[in-house]
Parts: C-alpha cells; structure tokens; sequence
C-alpha cells in the first residue's frame, strides 16, 4: 500500500473520531445508501461499499480520495499528526519528489505576489497581487496600494486598521485576487496551466509558514503553504472550466 493510500485510511478514521462517528453510523450510512440505491441489483455490496468510500459517501463523511489528495493531503502540519514518523518520512519524500516547484522563482517567478502585473480588484487597478492583497485589509484605503511596489505595500499594510473578520476572510480574499490575476492575464493562466499536477510550493527562508514554507534548519519546510495550495485549488478550477468549454 502506498503512501497515499495509508494516508486515507487514517485521514477517515481521523475524520470520523474528529466528528463524533462511530462504526454504527457508518454502517448505518452504508446500509441506507444500499437500499436507495440501483447498484444493488448489478454489483455486490463488498463491491459497491468500495466503490462509495472512495467518493465518500456523497459527501456525508469523508472527502473523497481525489479531493483529500488536493486538501488534506497537502496540508503538511496535518499530515505530521497524522503519520507515524516513518510513514511522514515517506509522505515528504512522496512529496519531494511531485514537488519540483519548491520556490515561485526564476521561470516561476510569475506565480509569486510580487510579480508585476496588473490586476483590477474591487474597483481598483493595482500593480502586482501583493498590493491588491494588502489593500483589502483596510478597504477604505485601497486606493492608496494602487501604485504601490509590492514590498511598499507589504508595509503599509502593517499599518492600517484590520477590518474585524480579516482572519475569516483573507484566504477568500487571496483566491479572489488570484483568480482575477490569472483571468485578467491569459497568457500566466497559460504558464501556471503548464506545471501540470505538481506541487506548488511557495518556499521561502523568512519564516512564512502560513502562506508559504519556510525551509530553513529551525521550520524545516513544514509550512501551511496555503498560497501555493490556493493557486493549485485555481489551477484545477480553471482545468475543469476549459475542459467543459471543449466539451460544449
């Protein structure tokens, strides 16, 4: 069994005590979709029950196994509670090895908040992701971001006043400019399309472990990543969205 594989089955159980569920009620579960359901009188219910565990139950338990590989499974902090030591071992190595992206730099340098481009957010046009980003901080002041080089206003965003839910909605927010980055910007929606299915890293040495990972001796590359986790939660939207325009 790989690593993967081992990783779900602990994600469930995981999921199911973090949830307050027994054996009965999967069962119970099981045993109601059984009777719904028309596949009884073509597969077996050993076979049927594997086959619904893996889309998780349509999504009255667990997440299934391709949308735990896209979440769960990139969240290293989880994954390190999660695994035994050994087995977390193989997950970085499993990791390591999808992972060529490791830092948004030199040909990935686009995929950073820093990169120059202009992106229309809100009703105001800012020079980079890192501008637009800071300014939803402090709505009322976005327009002072506008012209902004992206450290300029990583500074300035220290300093205003943090609307109240900013930690409830940051990540919202950082999709929302992102996706407006990528569709304002056909040509890096193009690029970021181009890495495929690998892990999107955001590494750094300054000790950002909640955007990105910071590889250093004392945080050893065990960060949140939550920017490289939402460009890879866009990256696959925007496959499926062209993928339903070509079947159209």
């Amino acid at each position: 069994m790989d690593i993967k594989a081992k990783a779900y089955q602990k994600y469930q159980l995981d999921w199911m005590l973090s949830h307050g569920k027994s054996l009965d009620d999967l069962m119970d579960c099981m045993q109601g979709w059984w009777e719904d359901d028309e596949t009884r009188e073509w597969c077996s219910p050993k076979t049927a029950f594997a086959d619904f565990e893996k889309a998780g139950f349509d999504g009255e338990l667990w997440a299934c196994f391709d949308e735990f590989l896209e979440s769960e499974y990139l969240d290293i902090p989880y994954m390190r509670r999660l695994l035994t030591a050994k087995e977390f071992e193989e997950y970085l190595q499993d990791q390591q090895e999808k992972a060529s992206i490791a830092a948004f730099r030199d040909e990935f340098d686009f995929l950073s908040n820093f990169y120059p481009v202009k992106i229309r957010y809100n009703g105001v046009t800012f020079h980079n992701a890192e501008a637009a980003f800071q300014a939803q901080k402090d709505p009322a002041r976005s327009k002072e971001f506008a012209i902004l080089a992206p450290a300029e206003a990583k500074r300035l965003g220290r300093r205003v006043n943090l609307r109240n839910n900013w930690e409830d909605i940051k990540v919202v927010e950082m999709i929302g400019i992102l996706q407006a980055k990528f569709q304002q910007n056909p040509e890096f929606l193009k690029k970021l399309l181009d890495t495929g299915d690998k892990v999107l890293i955001e590494g750094n040495t300054w000790h950002d472990n909640y955007w990105g990972s910071c590889h250093c001796a004392k945080c050893k590359n065990q960060g949140q990543n939550m920017l490289g986790r939402s460009l890879m939660q866009l990256r696959e939207a925007f496959r499926k969205e062209i993928e339903g325009y070509a079947g159209n």
